[in-house]
């Protein structure tokens, strides 16, 4: 390794060995998020601000993914979701929020809620039970469940 391979000494030759061999095994997504997180590392934050699961626990992780839609935009985005967790060795289970099992909700520990909307922000008609479920008191509480809303 040349000094202009190295701009300003910084890495050693083993961190440079290694940062070329994982720039050749990751795509242009990838890149963008470790370039992200190296940033994040040069503003000051903590180095265990991500937490990468081992390969053990992610094969035991489920994510449920339900979905809301009118048009079926926001299933086929959610079925391509499922595709990518499948790939980082979760086990999702797919679902329509219209067949979903309400009950079911306090049970879930990692839950990507993928929804369309229309007029102003109001859910698609096969969603409104869910989300009337939601806003109701028999709703459980999320706290200390890992969740997302893609709307």
């Amino acid at each position: 390794m040349t000094d202009a391979d190295d701009p300003g000494g910084t890495l050693t030759l083993e961190q440079g060995r290694l940062l070329q061999q994982l720039s050749r095994s990751v795509d242009p997504a990838q890149a963008r998020w470790i370039s992200g997180y190296f940033a994040g590392l040069g503003a000051g934050l903590a180095r265990d601000c991500v937490d990468f699961p081992s390969e053990d626990s992610a094969s035991q992780r489920s994510l449920t993914i339900l979905y809301g839609t009118e048009t079926g935009n926001a299933a086929e985005l959610a079925r391509a979701l499922a595709a990518t967790a499948r790939t980082r060795g979760l086990h999702p289970t797919l679902s329509d929020m219209s067949d979903y099992k309400h009950r079911h909700l306090a049970d879930e520990a990692d839950l990507l809620i993928v929804v369309s909307t229309y007029g102003e922000g109001d859910p698609p008609q096969p969603a409104i039970g869910f989300f009337e479920y939601l806003e109701g008191r028999k709703a459980p509480r999320l706290e200390g469940k890992r969740f997302a809303v893609l709307a």
